[in-house]
């Protein structure tokens, strides 16, 4: 994803029974995109289909 100009910065979490959940996860200075994660899939889907050509 990286190499295709998408901006990828890992983040480790220490998730527990008790924060498990995405919604219950925050960062400093962010604002929930709604529909963030359909837009995410569908660009990725578009990248691996874009390279899918390089295998053939």
């Amino acid at each position: 994803m990286q190499k295709d100009g998408m901006n990828v910065t890992c983040v480790i979490l220490p998730v527990t029974n008790k924060n498990s959940s995405k919604q219950s996860i925050t960062f400093t200075n962010y604002t929930l995109e709604e529909g963030l994660y359909d837009r995410l899939l569908k660009q990725h889907n578009e990248i691996i289909m874009r390279n899918a050509s390089e295998w053939e």
